[in-house]
C-alpha cells in the first residue's frame, strides 16, 4: 500500500522547487563571475566583476569582497574604501566589526604624501598620473614609484619621481621652477628718410594745399565775374547815354565795380596758385640729379655742377 504525502510536504516542495529554478539576477551573476575569478586568483577581472555588481546590486557582503580583491592586487586606497562601504552597510555588529578591522588594517599600511614649495612659487599645480596633489596637504597613495608633474605661469615644467613603501609618510619639496622669459618681436628699426625723400615729400604736400587753395580761388573768382556782368546789365537798363542814372543803377555801378575787382585779384591769385602748384608737384616726384663735370682752359681748371632739380 502506498502512502501518499500530505498537501503541506506537497506545498513545501513545489515551493522549494520553484525557488531554484528562479533565474539569478544581473548582480548575482556578476558576483558569482567574481568569486570564480578569484579562485583563479584574476584579481584584475574579479575587481571588475564586484565593482560592476556593486553598482547593480549594492551589498556590504559584495564590498567586503571588492576590498579584499583590491587589497590583493596592491590597491590599498581603494581597498580602504571598500571596507569603510561594507562596515558602513552591515547591520549584524559581528560582520560590522570585521570589515571595520579590514579598514583600520588597511588604513596604517596606506603611504602618505605631502607636497612642499620651499619657492613659494605662484599657481604652483601639482599632478599624478590620476588626480591633483594640493600643496602642504596630505594625500594617501598606492605603494610604488609615483611620478609628479609640477607646472606654474611661466615657468618651466618639472617631472619628480618619487617611491612610496607602506606605512610610509614621504615629503616631497617641488623646489624653485625654472622662469621662463618670453619672447619679445624684435623691433623695426625706424626708416631713415634722406633729406631729398624730405624735401620732396614737403613740395608735393604743399602742391597739394596751393592746388587746392588756386581752384577755390578760380571758382571764387569766376562765381563773381558772373555777378559783374549782371550788375553790368542792370546799368545798361538804368542809365543812359549821358550817364545819367537813377538809384538803382548807381547802386549797381558801385557793385559792379566791386564785384569786378574781387574777380580779378581771385582769377589772377587763384592761376598763380594752380600753377605753382603744378610746379611743386613736378619737381616733388623728381629726383633731383647732379653732376660734377671738370673743365680745364687756358685761365685755369675748375668743376662745373649741374643737374637737374
Amino acid at each position: 500500500m502506498r502512502i501518499l504525502p500530505s498537501t503541506s510536504l506537497v506545498a513545501t516542495i513545489l515551493a522549494l522547487s520553484a525557488s531554484s529554478l528562479a533565474a539569478p539576477s544581473e548582480g548575482e551573476l556578476l558576483f558569482r563571475e567574481g568569486r570564480a575569478a578569484m579562485t583563479a586568483k584574476d584579481y584584475e577581472k574579479a575587481c571588475l566583476k564586484f565593482a560592476e555588481s556593486q553598482k547593480k546590486e549594492p551589498a556590504p557582503g559584495t564590498s567586503l569582497n571588492l576590498g579584499d580583491c583590491e587589497e590583493q592586487r596592491g590597491h590599498l586606497v581603494a581597498a580602504h574604501e571598500a571596507f569603510t562601504v561594507a562596515a558602513q552597510g552591515f547591520t549584524a555588529a559581528d560582520k560590522k566589526k570585521y570589515a571595520q578591522s579590514r579598514a583600520d588594517g588597511i588604513d596604517k599600511r596606506i603611504p602618505r604624501l605631502t607636497i612642499r614649495s620651499s619657492a613659494k612659487t605662484p599657481g604652483l599645480v601639482v599632478t599624478t598620473a590620476s588626480t591633483t596633489l594640493v600643496v602642504d596637504a596630505e594625500t594617501k597613495l598606492d605603494p610604488g614609484d609615483v611620478a609628479l608633474h609640477a607646472e606654474a605661469p611661466q615657468r618651466r615644467p618639472k617631472d619628480l619621481k618619487a617611491t612610496l613603501r607602506e606605512g610610509m609618510h614621504l615629503d616631497v619639496d617641488i623646489g624653485a621652477l625654472e622662469e621662463v622669459k618670453l619672447a619679445t618681436a624684435p623691433t623695426a628699426p625706424a626708416p631713415v628718410v634722406a633729406k631729398a625723400d624730405r624735401k620732396r615729400d614737403l613740395y608735393r604736400t604743399l602742391s597739394f594745399v596751393g592746388g587746392g587753395l588756386g581752384a577755390a580761388s578760380l571758382v571764387v573768382g569766376g562765381v563773381t565775374g558772373v555777378l559783374s556782368l549782371g550788375k553790368a546789365s542792370t546799368v545798361k537798363d538804368h542809365c543812359d547815354d549821358a550817364l545819367a542814372c537813377d538809384q538803382e543803377g548807381v547802386d549797381a555801378a558801385s557793385a559792379g565795380n566791386t564785384l569786378s575787382t574781387v574777380s580779378t585779384i581771385t582769377l589772377v591769385a587763384g592761376g598763380a596758385l594752380v600753377v605753382g602748384s603744378a610746379a611743386l608737384w613736378y619737381f616733388g616726384w623728381r629726383k633731383p640729379r647732379a653732376t660734377l663735370v671738370p673743365t680745364a682752359s687756358r685761365d685755369g681748371a675748375g668743376v662745373v655742377l649741374g643737374g637737374s632739380f
